[in-house]
């Protein structure tokens, strides 16, 4: 027994120990957009608008349908024709009714014959209380095009909501992609300058060692200890750079900002690109807030439609039921009435036309905007491809410049240890190689962002497929 309860403690201390050193999988980059897509409240907040779309789709099929409605009414009254209307109603039989209007009995309702009614009797009846129930239903048969028109411009507004929506998903893939690869590009340059400070750290102490033999000056050193101290600050600031972009991240994606997270590999972009035509073409077929500002230019285009439908006749049909009775929802006797009217518009003041000038000058007005709004959109794609076109060219130029640097760095730095080169020569190499590192570095992330920047501004994923 002490023996399995021995090997039952080993296991849970290697069961632990096991979990201990599981680290979590690196955060790649399609992951962190997934990660976004899940937990960005921006990312939320679209599916909450392109679900409130599919109702309103919901909402312009109810125009076809008839119109239901109950109602339950109490009335308390003592005007004598409402009080005998309601009775009359209420299916009530001409004792009841004089008893239960006027008070009158039987044989009071017997002399009226011979003796007449009393005045004072029919003019200040009781007052009574009447329930009536009523089940009442309305159809349009023809409102001139109204119905019909209003329901198309709900389901053109639902459809550009939809749209506009997947375009605030694709932003929140561009914003997590821009988090993700400034937080890889920060990191990335604390990694470079910690290197160059520790390269800095051995020129020093070579430098120290010389002027010990006696070999420099005591000034090389001061100048080398200095040039060491600026390092330390851009190490330090660096780091503060790449908190704030891991905050930055965590922002975009819905956590916790204190969150930390290994990145994994950068995806690399295309070194070349397809034609400016190309890419326009397919911002303008496939850009989801063009799309959607064409479906609400239609939308506003049938307003002239609505107005026009004021001078056509429309026809609506209506019909209830009511029951009348002593108690709430009362169902002993009911009585219906149909109605059916024809509406001819003679005349409504100007009105009318104002409204149908001012929803096609509207109309003219909103075409405009969306022709300007395309238009922009084809600028936008075409800075976007110029971006990256010359970010393209710029990482190339920075990748030979770095191997030069560092080939230049590396030949001061023998000259130096022969005696050949002085100090500041080797400070100058070094500043010209992390200059180098630090240009080629920026080049490249910004030819991953122009790509992603240029794929957002044509309306497609972030990342190819």
């Amino acid at each position: 027994m002490q023996h399995m309860k021995e090997r039952i403690a080993w296991l849970a201390m290697l069961a632990v120990a096991g979990m201990a050193s599981v680290k979590a999988a690196p955060l790649g980059l399609e992951d962190a957009i997934e990660l976004g897509r899940d937990h960005s409240r921006v990312a939320a907040a679209a599916r909450a608008r392109a679900a409130s779309a599919g109702e309103m789709r919901k909402e312009a099929l109810g125009y076809f349908l008839p119109k239901v409605d109950v109602q339950e009414v109490a009335i308390r009254t003592e005007q004598p024709g409402e009080i005998f209307g309601l009775g009359m109603n209420s299916r009530d039989d001409m004792v009841a009714l004089m008893g239960r209007a006027f008070g009158m009995t039987a044989d009071d309702q017997g002399r009226l014959s011979t003796l007449g009614m009393d005045n004072d009797v029919l003019v200040n009846p009781d007052p009574s209380t009447t329930w009536m129930t009523r089940v009442s239903a309305e159809m349009p048969l023809f409102t001139g095009g109204m119905v019909m028109n209003r329901a198309r411009q709900a389901r053109l507004a639902a459809s550009a909501t939809e749209l506009n929506s997947e375009r605030q998903l694709g932003q929140v893939d561009f914003d997590v992609a821009k988090a993700w690869t400034d937080l890889a590009k920060a990191r990335e340059f604390n990694s470079l300058l910690g290197r160059a400070r520790e390269t800095t750290r051995a020129h020093v102490q070579m430098a120290r060692d010389y002027a010990e033999a006696g070999f420099l000056v005591s000034s090389e050193v001061l100048r080398a200890e200095v040039y060491l101290a600026e390092m330390d600050e851009l190490v330090m600031r660096s780091e503060n750079g790449a908190r704030l972009a891991q905050a930055a991240l965590n922002f975009h994606l819905g956590l916790d900002q204190g969150t930390a997270q290994d990145l994994g590999q950068m995806p690399d972009y295309p070194r070349d690109s397809q034609d400016l035509a190309v890419w326009v073409n397919q911002a303008a077929a496939g850009r989801q807030d063009l799309d959607a500002a064409r479906k609400q230019l239609k939308a506003g285009e049938l307003e002239s439609w609505v107005a026009a439908s004021a001078f056509a006749p429309t026809v609506g049909l209506q019909g209830a039921y009511d029951w009348y009775g002593d108690s709430a929802f009362g169902l002993d006797e009911g009585s219906y009435s149909i109605k059916a009217a024809l509406t001819l518009n003679v005349f409504r003041g100007g009105s009318d036309r104002a409204r149908l000038a001012q929803a096609r000058h509207n109309a003219r007005a909103w075409r405009q905007d969306v022709d300007r709004f395309g238009e922009g959109v084809r600028l936008e794609v075409q800075q976007a491809w110029g971006d990256f076109d010359s970010a393209r060219l710029r990482h190339a130029a920075a990748t030979q410049a770095l191997g030069s640097a560092r080939e230049n760095l590396r030949v001061v730095e023998d000259r130096f240890k022969e005696g050949v080169a002085r100090m500041i020569d080797l400070l100058d190499a070094e500043t010209a190689a992390r200059e180098a590192e630090v240009r080629e570095l920026a080049a490249r992330f910004d030819s991953h962002m122009a790509h992603f920047q240029l794929r957002h501004a044509a309306g497609l994923d972030i990342l190819a497929n």
